[in-house]
């Protein structure tokens, strides 16, 4: 547990009263602040309290409710963890990431959508950038970072657009925003790519490049690479003239033996 002194069955009877309740302020000052001198957990259960009680201040943005929450943690993070420096770097990130937003619900609507499951916990600093493994990520994981090279792939409408956003605007300029993103990911070479011919449900069809690229302002700064198919090459070749087993002579002389 992260507070020390409180086990499963203390644990369970906190979880039980906060459900009970409707906003933070009240479980703070109901549930948390309840167990203030009996207990030996009680002074770390009131700081945790303290911490929250500051971050449900007014005009705080979602980064300044992050550094709040990270001073926090990074005593317990220590504590509990041989290797909290290399952890440290999640966190980090994530405070890079959340500093992007204006809304704390539209940060936890995405992290839900995209949760960071492989962290840069397991990449080592060490290694050489051009031994560093390959990262791939969707838009959603991507905010907030930053790669020198980024290959955007499958730039087609039913893509980016998604097909189940083409019938409303709204969602197309959402999707648009995104769009934006993920371009300024790259800090030095960006490639934009998207396959032609492709199936859906078994059948063939032709894709048609997304709406987003396919435009005479974006065309125009584009440097167009196209990879063609090549032609089957066809060589004539002179049919090997196949040279007879027997001469005449010796092919009668080989079927009168047969009917001997």
């Amino acid at each position: 547990m992260l507070i020390t002194g409180i086990g499963p069955k203390i644990a369970g009877k906190l979880v039980e009263e906060i459900l009970a309740l409707s906003n933070l302020k009240e479980i703070i000052e109901k549930v948390i602040f309840k167990y203030n001198k009996k207990y030996k957990f009680s002074e770390e259960l009131i700081k945790l309290g303290s911490t929250l009680k500051s971050i449900h201040k007014g005009n705080l943005t979602v980064a300044d409710q992050f550094e709040i929450i990270l001073d926090y943690y990074n005593p317990i993070l220590k504590n509990k963890f041989d290797d909290w420096n290399r952890r440290i770097n999640d966190l980090i990130t994530l405070n890079q990431i959340c500093a992007r937003y204006n809304s704390l619900e539209d940060f936890l609507l995405d992290l839900a959508l995209e949760p960071p499951e492989k962290g840069v916990v397991g990449i080592d600093a060490t290694v050489p950038d051009d031994e560093k493994p390959l990262t791939l990520s969707t838009i959603h994981s991507a905010k907030g970072l930053e790669w020198e090279s980024v290959f955007f792939i499958g730039l087609i409408d039913g893509v980016l657009p998604s097909s189940y956003s083409l019938n409303h605007q709204e969602d197309i300029e959402e999707e648009h925003r995104l769009f934006y993103v993920g371009i300024t990911r790259a800090r030095n070479h960006l490639f934009l790519s998207l396959h032609h011919e492709g199936t859906r449900g078994g059948i063939s069809h032709f894709n048609k490049a997304s709406r987003f690229i396919n435009v005479p302002n974006v065309l125009s700064n584009l440097e167009i690479i196209s990879e063609k198919k090549k032609e089957p090459t066809y060589v004539y070749e002179e049919p090997k003239k196949i040279e007879p087993i027997y001469d005449k002579k010796s092919l009668l002389e080989k079927i009168l033996d047969i009917f001997k």
